[in-house]
């Protein structure tokens, strides 16, 4: 599978730190080679930082965060193929762009994509957590660390999951949520919700505490 990915991550190994981190990912199908086979923000090459970013991939996230049972926060997230590039935004601000094959980037800036070169088959939102051992379930938080039927105040969600079809049509997510990966003693997703008014068109819960739950195993 190759994707463009941007999320927000708590990541020691990589970052050296238990801070939260805005993160770009990319990954290529096996026509590419080298660093331009995929990689973490900018640590590999193929990331092409815009000049008039505010910030970089990879940047400590200072808040606002969300509480418990008070003051939710957001931030915007956006991925767009324009021009033959992916460009990935955050907080309402284009941060670069990862130019494909069909880039107007000179041919040594390019990535050779297999599969989205020219669009994109699917999109996904959702939450991840990763161990390097697999004797046990990781204790890692997913979002606040409480499951999804905890909803609004409590669970982590994600809210108006849109994709643009073309340049002047685009569609809220719809359909059920997939089957998950993981044990849903662990970590759960909601169903998604509609009609919740103008900015809450489509949501979904998604989160838990892993490990630390008693019925995860």
């Amino acid at each position: 599978m190759e994707a463009i990915e941007i999320g927000i991550t708590r990541n020691q190994p990589v970052y050296g730190d238990n801070n939260m981190h805005l993160f770009t990912y990319f990954r290529t199908a096996g026509g590419a080679t080298g660093d331009k086979a995929g990689g973490l923000d900018g640590r590999q090459v193929g990331f092409k930082q815009w000049m008039g970013a505010p910030f970089n991939p990879g940047v400590t996230m200072t808040g606002p965060f969300s509480t418990i049972d008070g003051t939710q926060a957001e931030t915007q997230l956006e991925i767009q193929l324009w021009n033959g590039d992916w460009w990935v935004a955050a907080g309402g601000s284009w941060l670069g762009r990862y130019p494909t094959q069909n880039s107007s980037e000179p041919m040594a800036d390019r990535i050779t994509f297999d599969l989205i070169g020219s669009s994109a088959c699917e999109t996904h939102w959702y939450g991840e957590v990763f161990d390097p051992t697999s004797s046990t379930w990781t204790n890692a938080d997913m979002g606040s660390g409480r499951f999804a039927s905890e909803e609004y105040g409590k669970a982590a969600y994600i809210r108006e999951p849109w994709v643009l079809l073309n340049s002047s049509t685009s569609d809220w997510l719809s359909g059920s949520v997939g089957s998950p990966g993981y044990d849903t003693d662990c970590y759960t997703t909601s169903s998604i919700f509609t009609g919740g008014g103008s900015g809450w068109e489509a949501w979904f819960y998604t989160g838990g505490p892993g490990g630390d739950h008693s019925g995860c195993n």
